[in-house]
């Protein structure tokens, strides 16, 4: 929701040159395309978990990405 709501608003357009290095410790299963554009843009880092992608988001989660994208807006 958040790196498509940052899509959206043109902040996000393409992975930085540093992807590999920002997706280090993600399993390549689980990083589909959105996922993988949050991670290069460091949505995840500094958020100690525990979350699974398959579950919903609890409302402190998306607190936390939410305000991990408000910098950039």
């Amino acid at each position: 929701m958040v790196v498509r709501a940052a899509e959206e608003e043109g902040v996000w357009d393409s992975p930085p040159s540093g992807l590999r290095a920002a997706i280090r410790g993600f399993r390549a299963a689980a990083l589909t395309p959105p996922r993988g554009l949050g991670a290069a843009h460091g949505l995840f880092a500094g958020y100690a978990g525990p979350w699974t992608w398959f579950a919903p988001a609890s409302r402190s989660q998306c607190a936390f990405f939410i305000w991990k994208l408000m910098p950039a807006l």
